[in-house]
C-alpha cells in the first residue's frame, strides 16, 4: 500500500496571528462518495478477537463536547455547517459540530466502533482506542479500505460521550480531537483553547491498490479509481473561532501527484505516483 500526507495547513489560509490566540475550532470531514460503486480489488474490513465491550460515557469527554457545541459559525457564504436562525444571536449562525447520528460505542482490542440504529450505510468506519492509531474508512459497496492516520498525535485514550469520541489531547502539539463517525465516513473536530505550537494539522493516508489516483479541486480531496470514479472524499476544511468567525482553510497534498483541473476525471488517465 502506498502511503501519501495531507494537510490542513493554515500558515496558507491567509489567517493572521491574532484570532489564533483566541479559542478555535477545525472541521476537516472525510466521506465515501455514493457513485463510487462497482469497483473491485477492496480490501476486507478490520477484524479483532479480543471481546467487545460497550463504552461508557465519560464526563471528561461530555465537557470537551460540550466546549466544542459553544462554537457558532456566523459567515453567511460558506456552505459547510448549514446556517440556521439562532434567536439573539444575529441574523443567521450554525453549530459548528455536526449532531451524532451514533447511538453508542464498542471498543475491541485496539478498535473502536459506533452503534448506529438500523438503516443502509455507505462506510464502515473502525476508530483507534488512541489517537496515535490508524483510522479504517471501508467504502461498504466495494470494499474499497483506506487507512488514516493523525500524524503528531498523542497517545490519548478514546473516550465517548453523546454519539461522540473524544481523544483528550490528542495533539501533541496542543488541542483535543472529538471525532464523529457516521453512516458515510467521519468528521474530525480540532478545538484548541490558545494557539497550538504548529499551524498545521497533518493526516497519514494510506491507499488501496484499487485507488488510481487523487484530484484536488475548490478545496475538495476525491480519491479516484482507475475510469475516475470517486470512492472516497475529503470536504473543504474550515476554521471558527470563539466569537463564530469562519475561515475556510485549505488542503494541500504532499508526497504524490494530484491533478487540480477543473475537468471532470472520467475519460482521462488518473494516477497516484
Amino acid at each position: 500500500m502506498n502511503t501519501r500526507r495531507f494537510e490542513l495547513d493554515r500558515t496558507r489560509l491567509g489567517l493572521s496571528l491574532k484570532p489564533l490566540k483566541l479559542a478555535a475550532i477545525a472541521a476537516l470531514a472525510v466521506a465515501t462518495t455514493a457513485m463510487g460503486g462497482g469497483c473491485t480489488g477492496g480490501s476486507r474490513p478490520a477484524t479483532s478477537v479480543a471481546e467487545k465491550r460497550s463504552m461508557p460515557t465519560s464526563a471528561a469527554a461530555a465537557a470537551v463536547v460540550e466546549r466544542a457545541q459553544h462554537f457558532r459559525s456566523s459567515a453567511s457564504g460558506t456552505k459547510f455547517p448549514t446556517l440556521l436562525p439562532m434567536p439573539g444571536r444575529g441574523p443567521a449562525v450554525a453549530p459548528t459540530v455536526a449532531v451524532s447520528e451514533a447511538i453508542g460505542a464498542k471498543i475491541s482490542g485496539a478498535i473502536v466502533r459506533a452503534d448506529f440504529t438500523k438503516g443502509s450505510r455507505r462506510a464502515e468506519v473502525a476508530s483507534p482506542a488512541h489517537a496515535d492509531g490508524a483510522r479504517e474508512v471501508q467504502h461498504v459497496s466495494s470494499g474499497a479500505r483506506i487507512t488514516v492516520g493523525l500524524h503528531g498525535a498523542s497517545n490519548a485514550d478514546a473516550e465517548y460521550a453523546s454519539g461522540y469520541v473524544v481523544y483528550r489531547g490528542a495533539l501533541t502539539a496542543g488541542g483535543d480531537l472529538v471525532h464523529r463517525p457516521s453512516r458515510h465516513g467521519f468528521e474530525d473536530y480540532f478545538l484548541f483553547d490558545k494557539k497550538p505550537s504548529v499551524a498545521h494539522v497533518e493526516y497519514d493516508l494510506s491507499l488501496p491498490p484499487v485507488v488510481a489516483g487523487l484530484r484536488l479541486t475548490r478545496g475538495v480531496l476525491e480519491l479516484l479509481n482507475a475510469r475516475g470514479t470517486p470512492l472516497f472524499h475529503v470536504a473543504p476544511p474550515f476554521l471558527v473561532d470563539a466569537v463564530g468567525n469562519t475561515t475556510k482553510a485549505s488542503l494541500s497534498v504532499a508526497g504524490c501527484a494530484v491533478d487540480q483541473s477543473s475537468q471532470p476525471p472520467w475519460g482521462r488517465v488518473v494516477r497516484a505516483s
